[in-house]
């Protein structure tokens, strides 16, 4: 019976949220958002569904203004990735736009620049590196599915990104959890939330964002790991809230004290396991 009702009560709280953005659609502000964005009504109809199907799936949104859901929600809706890896999230009561380290894979391959981007979460005894010549050697536990939950017990040192260009250029950025760690208590104050829950993920994330320092990138690329973790608005201008003295943007970029880069990894086909999953944060 406790579990029934806790279950109707979940309903009725999305049910409700889902009431909220629709009634906020179609009010007078909402309407104007609407037109003044979009021209085109099939647009106007597509992002309606994404609003409420995202605002639905997160019902902490409800703290937060319905102006700042929809700037926010409309900076994922618009940026050209898949849905299941960008995100809109409370941060107090401002909604704050997230990417995924997927996302930004995705969007690094829709640049057309690289044939091979990819980010591993490295366990312990299977990578050394060369400072002489800048070069990692991983060796994986094991390259047998049959064996990947036994690899999963290991205990994780860091996460690995990499690079190919289609020019045939590489690069490798490898980051200890201890970095990780370290960056994530300078650089966010929401650490003990998104960064506990979800660690290794917002490790491979940090990873990735090192990896396109300096690479080939596109507007939408360059657009995403610029408001990504920040609360963007109607002029698509983004407020770091989770750490508002940086006005420039999550300093991962800029932060040469973390990560080890490398020009080329040896002996190494670093692949997504079926244990890495798009970021699941509470409420989504």
């Amino acid at each position: 019976m406790a579990i029934n009702n806790s279950l109707g009560q979940q309903t009725q709280a999305i049910q409700a949220t889902q009431n909220r953005a629709t009634n906020f659609l179609v009010s007078e502000n909402g309407k104007l958002y609407l037109e003044r964005t979009f021209k085109d009504e099939h647009d106007r109809v597509a992002f309606q569904s994404f609003f409420v199907s995202k605002f639905s799936k997160t019902p902490t949104l409800a703290a937060c203004s319905l102006e700042s859901v929809f700037s926010n929600m409309l900076e994922a809706y618009l940026t050209p990735c898949s849905n299941e890896y960008k995100f809109v999230y409370p941060y107090g009561d401002t909604a704050t736009f997230i990417m995924s380290y997927l996302g930004l894979i995705e969007l690094g391959y829709k640049t057309g620049y690289y044939k091979t981007i990819t980010c591993a979460i490295v366990k312990k005894g299977e990578i050394s590196y060369n400072p002489l010549t800048q070069k990692f050697i991983l060796k994986p536990f094991t390259t047998d599915p049959s064996k990947f939950e036994e690899r999963n017990k290991l205990p994780t040192i860091g996460a690995l990104a990499f690079f190919e260009l289609l020019t045939g250029a590489t690069k490798a950025v490898f980051i200890t959890c201890e970095e990780a760690t370290e960056h994530g208590r300078r650089y966010s104050k929401a650490f003990n939330y998104l960064w506990k829950s979800d660690f290794e993920k917002m490790m491979q994330k940090t990873a990735v964002r090192k990896l396109f320092k300096g690479a080939p990138k596109t507007a939408a690329l360059e657009r995403a790991l610029k408001n990504d973790m920040a609360s963007v608005d109607e002029q698509g201008n983004p407020t770091y809230v989770d750490n508002p003295e940086n006005k420039g943007g999550p300093k991962v970029d800029d932060d040469t004290n973390i990560g080890v880069e490398g020009d080329i990894v040896e002996n190494v086909e670093v692949k997504e396991t079926a244990s890495q999953e798009p970021p699941q944060f509470d409420g989504l």
